[in-house]
């Protein structure tokens, strides 16, 4: 019983990772449960008897993805910009051009608008972690100015501006990122490295 269960267990991991690495690669609405089932090695069958739909499928892969996701959106400390710029630019060089293709289908596929209100709502609480000690008192309008200043210069499309339209280097979209966020925190009196200004 225990092997069958490691058995379902390793298939839908199998499931998932394919179905997560289709949607990097190809836009969401032209990935078949086919495709997904072939890359995964399994039959159309067995991700259909697993997940349902392809959206039900979405779903199960914003869940898979969760934790690692919110791991990263923590790891850096209190106060480390520095390490939260980078690593969001390295999820950007990783699933950026995904994300902005889902952003093209938001309002039209429902698993499509949960992926989106998840990674947002991910994105601000990791900008609130990293930036936290620079901000305003909590529950004031100038924290919420604050954050949303910064979640617009840290946002997927900047990445996509400078790195696929502009065709700018990934080391140089990175300080041009920084610059934006310095300018944000400057306006709150910190220097670039988040220290009060004299």
């Amino acid at each position: 019983m225990a092997a069958r269960q490691d058995a379902v267990e390793r298939t839908r991991e199998q499931i998932l990772t394919a179905a997560y690495r289709c949607w990097l690669e190809q836009p969401y609405d032209e990935v078949t449960l086919d495709a997904i089932a072939e890359a995964a090695g399994v039959a159309r069958q067995t991700v259909h008897r697993q997940f349902g739909s392809k959206d039900d499928l979405m779903a199960a892969v914003i869940e898979w993805r969760r934790p690692t996701e919110d791991a990263a959106s923590f790891a850096p400390a209190p106060g480390d910009v520095e390490t939260m710029l980078r690593m969001q630019l390295d999820r950007y060089e990783e699933m950026g051009d995904a994300l902005v293709r889902f952003l093209e289908l938001e309002g039209r596929i429902a698993a499509i608008d949960r992926l989106l209100e998840t990674g947002r709502a991910g994105h601000r609480a990791e900008i609130e972690h990293a930036v936290g000690p620079y901000l305003p008192d909590e529950g004031s309008p100038a924290r919420e100015r604050a954050v949303l200043a910064l979640y617009a210069a840290t946002d997927v499309m900047v990445w996509k501006l400078l790195r696929r339209d502009f065709g700018r280097p990934r080391e140089e979209t990175e300080s041009i990122v920084r610059q934006l966020v310095d300018g944000v925190l400057a306006g709150l009196g910190r220097t670039p490295d988040g220290r009060k200004r004299p």
